[in-house]
């Protein structure tokens, strides 16, 4: 939505820009412009010097799962965790994520509560990883109605736990990340990760992206014709050809 919304603004600015309509002076470079504010000191030369060259909306992180982003690095070592040593839920004596303190910050809170909202849930590591140790997976309905209040879900996550990386300095790092299981019977089992899928280091597949999609679709679109599915993922894969893009939004509105 961000990146959609600024290039409307984009080609609406460029509009206005061809009639002659100018804008206030020193928005961007002024004294009290965007850059000053939030850059302080601040040199444009390395960025206009790749404009036209380097697309930073190419760099645009995708999320895999539907839970906080910053969540992601530790729901990615937890299901590799649980398939390589075929960890279950019940062996689970602990888990311990160690995670940047953006990370540990944002989404590192303790499962205080049995009944917890869809978005706190969302937005706990400890909640999102119960689902994925206890089924392999996390999806939209473990945000919604009984999954939310589901007891061995919040008996689970007592048992995870964030902590902050001290040998991590950046402040806005996502990763390294690492988790660490102890299961009841002694063996330690540990997963690091020094890039997060989704991101520009490790992107999604275009397989892994049409199998979200297609699994959203089944969630949320039961209402609509099931060709419509397929019909859309081929306007957006040859988007240049499309004459008028209202053709997609028909195929996302349910017929009279």
């Amino acid at each position: 939505m961000q990146t959609g919304f600024n290039a409307k603004a984009a080609v609406i600015a460029v509009a206005l820009a061809q009639h002659d309509i100018t804008a206030p002076q020193g928005v961007l470079e002024g004294e009290y412009g965007y850059f000053r504010l939030f850059e302080g000191a601040y040199d444009l030369r390395t960025a206009l010097g790749t404009l036209g060259t380097t697309w930073e909306v190419q760099r645009v992180s995708h999320k895999p799962f539907p839970s906080g982003r910053l969540t992601h690095g530790a729901v990615e070592a937890a299901l590799a965790l649980r398939h390589e040593h075929q960890i279950q839920p019940h062996d689970i004596a602990e888990v311990l994520v160690e995670a940047p303190p953006l990370v540990k910050n944002l989404v590192g809170r303790a499962a205080t509560t049995r009944t917890p909202s869809a978005q706190f849930a969302k937005l706990c590591i400890p909640i999102v990883l119960a689902h994925v140790f206890l089924k392999g997976d996390v999806f939209i309905t473990d945000f919604e109605d009984t999954a939310l209040t589901d007891p061995q879900i919040y008996d689970l996550a007592t048992k995870i736990h964030v902590e902050r990386d001290v040998g991590v300095q950046d402040e806005n790092a996502m990763v390294p990340l690492s988790v660490h299981v102890r299961l009841h019977a002694g063996h330690h089992y540990s997963k690091r990760l020094d890039a997060v899928l989704g991101s520009p280091e490790k992107p999604l597949s275009h397989t892994a992206h049409l199998r979200k999609f297609r699994r959203c679709w089944q969630h949320g679109g039961q209402h609509l014709p099931a060709g419509n599915a397929d019909r859309l993922i081929d306007l957006v894969e040859h988007l240049e050809d499309v004459s008028n893009i209202s053709e997609l939004c028909r195929l996302l509105v349910p017929s009279p």
